[in-house]
């Protein structure tokens, strides 16, 4: 950048400053307070779908709720194996305010893995949840 004159410099350092005050808060609380603030506003959108805040909160609320009923707790790694998209990021929020942690993996993973866990006497589990449940 030292070669480029100071009103520029000085003019790009602007345009990148983009600090902004957040509140210290986990990301389910600032999008249940965005939530409250404007229910209907999109707040993930796909080709396919859209969520407003409001419906976001509700089905990562009511995913998180069902993940905690099948043990799910701060620490537990929850595997995912969604493409991405609005569902996703439903599952990103759940495992998020559950405190666990959120693992992408392929499909073909998640087969391989569970033939491997079934031939080794280990217990498997493929959960199917719809959030329009």
């Amino acid at each position: 950048m030292s070669d480029l004159p100071v009103s520029l410099v000085n003019e790009l350092r602007a345009w990148n400053e983009t600090t902004v005050d957040f509140p210290a808060l986990p990301l389910p609380a600032l999008l249940r307070h965005r939530a409250e603030l404007c229910p209907d506003a999109i707040a993930v959108q796909d080709l396919s779908e859209s969520l407003s805040y409001a419906e976001l909160v509700a089905q990562a609320h009511r995913l998180a709720r069902y993940l905690q009923g099948l043990g799910v707790q701060p620490g537990t790694r929850v595997a995912c194996a969604l493409p991405r998209g609005v569902p996703a990021i439903v599952v990103h929020v759940a495992v998020f305010a559950l405190g666990a942690v959120r693992a992408a993996v392929r499909w073909v993973a998640i087969r391989l893995r569970a033939k491997s866990a079934l031939a080794r006497g280990l217990a498997y589990a493929e959960v199917k949840w719809s959030m329009k449940s």
